[in-house]
């Protein structure tokens, strides 16, 4: 019996310890203040598949793709930068990159973006066949391509690409403006970096 209560007492003072241990928001920099982000373990919205801090995560063609690192950067001009690269590719490279007007997209909440104040390349680079194609969006060429903010907040920027883009700046070979790429629901949630 006297076994049994020191048992039940040992329990109830780990247990005491354990719930004490939540010293609050998670932040995985504790450099910054990311109390007011999602919790880098997943995307709560519901809207899209899970994504962490520094990764972009979707549909391209169809077969799913994660793009890490992902991040942004403010340049010296007021221009944010977004950038990302595909993980494990070997046959090929691919990366997006993606220019904004800071002011077009600071603040935002379930904003989509007109097509006027950004331009986006998806980059393919095949490393055995050594062809190199850009598939871009910008004013200049218009396609069926959507860039949503979800929400820009505390130096993270949460959103998703939808849409198709064509082969308009390949190195080699020649443009070839029926070949086309679609994003279906492409979820990014990125960290800010700064400017190099």
């Amino acid at each position: 019996m006297k076994r049994l209560f020191i048992g039940s007492l040992l329990t109830l003072g780990i247990a005491g310890i354990m719930a004490s241990c939540n010293n609050g928001a998670y932040d995985a920099n504790p450099n910054k203040d990311l109390q007011a982000a999602l919790n880098p373990l997943g995307d709560t919205t519901g809207k899209g598949p899970v994504v962490y801090i520094g990764t972009m995560r979707g549909l391209i063609d169809g077969g799913e793709v994660v793009f890490s690192p992902a991040y942004f950067t403010i340049d010296t001009n007021g221009m944010r930068r977004i950038y990302g690269w595909a993980q494990k590719d070997t046959v090929y490279w691919r990366s997006i990159e993606m220019w904004a007007s800071d002011t077009a997209v600071k603040g935002k909440q379930n904003y989509k973006l007109p097509n006027s104040t950004y331009f986006f390349t998806y980059s393919v680079y095949d490393t055995v066949r050594k062809v190199h194609k850009k598939y871009t969006s910008s004013v200049s060429q218009p396609n069926n391509f959507v860039v949503t903010i979800i929400a820009e907040q505390n130096n993270t920027l949460r959103g998703h690409f939808n849409g198709t883009i064509k082969n308009t700046e390949p190195i080699l070979p020649p443009p070839n403006p029926n070949d086309i790429v679609t994003f279906k629901n492409l979820v990014f949630y990125l960290d800010s970096r700064p400017f190099k």
